[in-house]
Formats: C-alpha cells, sequence, structure tokens
C-alpha cells in the first residue's frame, strides 16, 4: 500500500466519522426538539385550566356556596371551549325535580355575582355538557341582583332566554 491509498482511507474514515456525528447530532436535536414541543403543551394545557378555574370556575364555586341548598345542585362553571372568556358555560351536570328551584336560584347567584362583568358577554346554560339555552350577559346579570323572587326571575329569564342553536345562541354542540 501506498501512502496516498492509507491517506485515502484515513479521509473516507474521517467522513464516515464525521457523517455518523452529524446524524447521531440531527437524531438528539429532533428527540430535544419533541420534547420541547411535549413540553410547551403540557404547559399550555396548565395555564388554560389554570386560567379557566380562577375565572370562571372558582366564582362559580363560590356564588354556590353562599347557600347550604345550593350543596344538591350540581352546577359548573367553565369558559366557552375554555379558552373565551366573553361566553360562560353554566353546566348543570344534574339536578333532581325536587331541586329544580334551587338550580335556578343557584343560576341566580351565580348571575349576582357574574365572574368577569365587564367581559361576560354572553351566558350559556348548558345541561350534562349539551348546550340548551343562551342569555346576554348583562341581562343574566341584571336577573341575578333583580332575582329575589324566583317565579318573577324564571319568567323575565324565560323571556331572555334564546334556543342554544339560534339567533345568536351557541352553536349545538359548542358548550
Amino acid at each position: 500500500m501506498t501512502d496516498g491509498d492509507d491517506d485515502r482511507r484515513r479521509a473516507r474514515a474521517s467522513q464516515q466519522v464525521i457523517a455518523s456525528s452529524l446524524e447521531d447530532l440531527r437524531g438528539r436535536q429532533r428527540r430535544r426538539s419533541r420534547w420541547r414541543a411535549l413540553l410547551t403543551l403540557a404547559l399550555l394545557a396548565v395555564v388554560v385550566w389554570g386560567a379557566n378555574d380562577l375565572l370562571a370556575g372558582d366564582p362559580v364555586r363560590g356564588a354556590l356556596a353562599t347557600n347550604p341548598a345550593f350543596d344538591r345542585v350540581a352546577l359548573t362553571g367553565h369558559l366557552r371551549w375554555y379558552v373565551d372568556p366573553t361566553t360562560l358555560v353554566l353546566d348543570l351536570q344534574a339536578v333532581t325535580a325536587r331541586d329544580s328551584a334551587d338550580a335556578l336560584r343557584a343560576a341566580l347567584a351565580v348571575g349576582r355575582q357574574l365572574p368577569l362583568p365587564g367581559l361576560v358577554r354572553r351566558v350559556v346554560l348548558a345541561r350534562g355538557g349539551t348546550p340548551v339555552y343562551a342569555v346576554d350577559g348583562a341581562t343574566f346579570r341584571r336577573l341575578g341582583r333583580d332575582g329575589g323572587n324566583p317565579v318573577i326571575a324564571l319568567r323575565r329569564l324565560a323571556a331572555a332566554l334564546v334556543p342554544a342553536g339560534g339567533a345568536g345562541g351557541a352553536a349545538p354542540g359548542d358548550p
């Protein structure tokens, strides 16, 4: 073998080492990139959940805590799509016929202490995750403040409600 052959062999071996090192580096960068994306998504989910709980969940729970009769009413609150602060969704999970008046009073208590008063423009009333009715946020707030008599409040609320699928209400399947 000549010195030229040795030099070519070393050069080829060096190229293979460099190519292998670059391929290994690219693989590590792809794995690091995937982890960053996963961590970013996880952080985003935590931020959305926390903001939703802070802006909608806590105020609704606080309003329900004002009366022990509301303990039997499973009413939860969240932002529409969990990120839209202009629409509050009040979701009635379960209620018995005996507790239906308490469910109305609970909703009015939330209206009285409506979270984000200047920002909430619409309140969607849902049942088990399915939107049923929508009402203007200012109207809902006013009904909550004036809602001493549940019969009168129910009449006023019924006049202000819009079916969830039409006339400015939530689209079907849009909690």
